[in-house]
């Protein structure tokens, strides 16, 4: 039986805030809960892309860590396998030097003993013909002199037979005082004057090529 209050009653529908209806009981329409499911979808899928977004630049950042801690242990080895090289090829070096440099040594020797021997051999030829010899003894001596020949207390000692040999063929210059030395070899010639000497023999010039050879480096 119905009163006058039930009367005063209707049942009032509600609008859905998604804009979907619902129906008369208040339970949302099959439209609603499709969208709500369809934007939670949405929603899910970006969450799941932001955090694998995250995952991956978190494992981009580790493998960028690994990939330079394996460079630099690389180039650590490197310069090391570089360091090693360089005192392989340091030592070397210095092994040869200390092997190479004295046999040079001894070959500079060799060689300057050898160019004088033949020197000597030379001059023993050149000796063997008297008139050159005692010509190149003079002309060798008065050359060291230069202008000094007529110097009042120079005296030329040449040897004797050299000597004998120049005043035959009238080869000593008018005014220049000349003597015999017994002490001389055949191309030998000494200058003696009231400064000094000269001394123009041929061993000593010899003598004085080898110290100057020898002292110079090679």
């Amino acid at each position: 039986m119905r009163t006058s209050i039930d009367d005063g009653f209707a049942a009032i529908a509600f609008p859905s805030v998604d804009g979907a209806g619902t129906g008369a009981t208040g339970a949302l329409s099959p439209a609603a809960l499709a969208l709500i499911s369809e934007r939670a979808s949405v929603r899910g899928h970006a969450a799941g892309y932001a955090e694998g977004l995250r995952q991956a630049d978190a494992a981009a950042r580790v493998r960028l860590a690994e990939l330079e801690a394996a460079q630099a242990v690389i180039a650590a080895e490197a310069l090391a396998r570089l360091d090693a090289a360089r005192a392989v090829l340091d030592t070397a070096i210095a092994a040869v030097q200390r092997t190479a440099l004295p046999l040079l040594e001894q070959s500079d020797d060799t060689l300057v003993s050898a160019a004088l021997e033949l020197a000597e051999a030379v001059i023993g030829l050149e000796l063997r013909d008297e008139q050159r010899g005692a010509s190149a003894a003079l002309q060798r001596v008065l050359g060291a002199l230069a202008a000094e020949t007529t110097h009042p207390e120079l005296i030329v000692r040449l040897q004797q037979d050299d000597l004998a040999l120049l005043r035959e063929t009238g080869q000593l210059p008018e005014g220049l005082t000349v003597q015999a030395d017994p002490t001389l070899f055949r191309g030998d010639s000494v200058a003696v004057f009231a400064d000094g000497l000269v001394d123009a023999r041929i061993d000593s010039a010899l003598r004085r090529a080898k110290l100057a050879l020898l002292a110079e480096p090679m």
